[in-house]
């Protein structure tokens, strides 16, 4: 509708709308599966811990680790968590930053690198060093320019020109949340992808059925 007839829709609210739907679609593929407590509990402290980044951060403008952080927690969890991490970060550190319509962006936008992570540590690998701080400066700037969007759609005249003229606007801003990116996957990404890897496997649990014994437990055969 919005496509056939732009004049006849608030683009603002058909792109939230799209948004949202996206965000429920992953939310409710991660929950049709039987996730165990200590997944989630990894989930929350990751989360937490990029939320409080971000928030430490918070006074030198798109310097932020957080893309850092989400990436390699879906390097080392997988692409289901990693977009849990990266959605519940967004929504979790904007209760100090301020919540609003770029919400559901930026947790669709972290929710995402947090997939790309995932695929990128798939089979239990580790990335490269040079691997990460390439993929964490394509995440960045791909994240600032996906948010973006909703300013564009909600405030103003929908044309080329007007998109460029918003990314070129920010141009500053993206160069410093790709530079903080790197650098953080320069000096830590490797490490602690692994560490998490790490705990993750000391955390799984396997059920196995039990094996049967020929005598009981009581040392003898009643058979």
């Amino acid at each position: 509708w919005a496509v056939l007839e732009p004049d006849a829709v608030s683009w603002g609210t058909a792109s939230f709308t799209w948004v949202g739907g996206a965000l429920a679609l992953g939310l409710v593929l991660y929950g049709s599966r039987s996730v165990p407590a200590q997944e989630l509990a990894l989930i929350a402290a990751l989360a937490a811990l990029a939320s409080a980044s971000r928030v430490l951060f918070a006074s030198i403008p798109n310097f932020k680790p957080v893309t850092f952080v989400v990436l390699v927690s879906g390097v080392g969890l997988g692409p289901g968590p990693g977009f849990m991490i990266g959605a519940t970060t967004a929504l979790l550190s904007n209760f100090f930053f301020g919540q609003g319509p770029w919400t559901p962006w930026q947790m669709l936008g972290w929710g995402l690198v947090g997939v790309v992570g995932g695929l990128l540590g798939r089979r239990g690998r580790i990335p490269r060093r040079w691997t990460l701080i390439v993929v964490g400066v394509v995440l960045a700037v791909a994240f600032d320019w996906l948010v973006s969007i909703w300013m564009f759609l909600s405030f103003s005249a929908h044309t080329w020109e007007a998109l460029l003229a918003l990314y070129a606007q920010g141009l500053a801003f993206d160069a410093v949340h790709a530079v903080a990116t790197a650098l953080f996957c320069g000096l830590f990404g490797v490490q602690a992808a692994t560490i998490i890897a790490r705990y993750r496997r000391r955390t799984q649990v396997t059920l196995t059925d039990a094996v049967p014994w020929a005598l009981d437990a009581r040392g003898g055969d009643e058979s």
